[in-house]
């Protein structure tokens, strides 16, 4: 099935709205819509302007996500959508599906996404090629989506201005004081992080929990005295963006938050992001950055970096390099 397909078996069944997070698995989907479309922060925001749709129109909306995204809209399906019994349709990406074979990380999520939803009452089924899709006018039903169904478009390719992501972080890696610790977000940064590294003892790998690294890393930060450096995406600073401001009001020193923007989620088709111009130390050189790792005298900085897909592979065998890590702290 194409994701072009979809899309029309959508539109045909009377869906005209449709709203969410990225994801690898959908992005021939979400290429391929042309109707209104919100690109919200997070899962829940997206689940929650669903529901501001329907009260303004009466029309039943369409949500996307990766199934790892259902944990962020679980409080607004049930304590909103559900409270006010306002119909959905969700888009799912079933990663880690059992017995498929998928990374560690996603294979926690695909153990219990039937169970969860089971749970919350929430009427599920597997889309496939020849599945009819029906107009949800009560209720909240979910399409699980399995990886490597959907054909089509599966990147945007998008002008590649500004520094290289793996030269940024060469050159951090190159100008940090030895020791220093390194606290780095989900996709290409992480899995960039770790292909430069042949040490992963001072580096955590925070693979999930999108949006949540600031938070990781601002708490490790308050309980050591070594120098940490956060390695953030845009979309995933977004995703939780009270979490800065909560750094910024304990003031911590020894906390290094660098956001490495690119205007995309790169690492699931490169869809765009809102736009992130927070006040922070805007660089657009490894010149100025080398000189501002080895000042010291940001704690919050910004990159622009140009979007670009990379084939290194993913950090493996995660509770082993999360002892490594806890014991270079000791």
């Amino acid at each position: 099935m194409t994701g072009d397909t979809l899309y029309k078996k959508l539109l045909d069944a009377g869906y005209e709205y449709f709203s969410g997070v990225p994801d690898s698995t959908l992005a021939p989907f979400i290429h391929a819509i042309k109707k209104e479309h919100s690109k919200p922060h997070n899962e829940g925001g997206a689940i929650a302007g669903a529901c501001g749709y329907y009260l303004a129109t009466g029309k039943t909306p369409v949500v996307y996500m990766q199934n790892a995204g259902l944990w962020n809209a679980i409080n607004p399906l049930l304590s909103l959508a559900r409270l006010y019994d306002i119909p959905m349709l969700l888009i799912v990406g079933y990663r880690g599906e059992p017995g498929k074979g998928d990374h560690e990380a996603h294979r926690i999520d695909g153990d219990v996404t039937k169970g969860a939803l089971d749970l919350f009452g929430i009427d599920y089924s597997i889309l496939w090629e020849k599945k009819k899709i029906e107009y949800v006018k009560k209720g909240i039903s979910c399409l699980l989506v399995p990886m490597g169904l959907l054909e089509g478009e599966k990147r945007i390719e998008r002008k590649s201005e500004g520094l290289s992501r793996r030269e940024a972080i060469k050159c951090i890696l190159e100008n940090i004081e030895p020791g220093s610790k390194i606290v780095s977000s989900l996709g290409y940064l992480s899995r960039e992080l770790y292909d430069l590294s042949e040490d992963h003892k001072d580096h955590f790998y925070c693979v999930g929990a999108m949006g949540h690294a600031s938070m990781v890393a601002a708490e490790i930060a308050r309980h050591t005295d070594k120098k940490v450096y956060l390695l953030d995406g845009d979309g995933s600073a977004i995703m939780h963006l009270g979490a800065l401001t909560y750094i910024w009001s304990q003031k911590i020193e020894n906390l290094f938050y660098i956001v490495f923007n690119n205007g995309c989620y790169d690492s699931v088709g490169g869809a765009p992001c809102i736009d992130f111009k927070p006040t922070l130390y805007y660089i657009l050189s490894l010149d100025l950055l080398k000189k501002t790792i080895q000042e010291k005298k940001h704690n919050f900085i910004q990159l622009y970096i140009k979007p670009e897909a990379i084939s290194c592979g993913r950090p493996v065998n995660l509770i082993d390099l999360k002892s490594q890590f806890m014991d270079g702290l000791k």
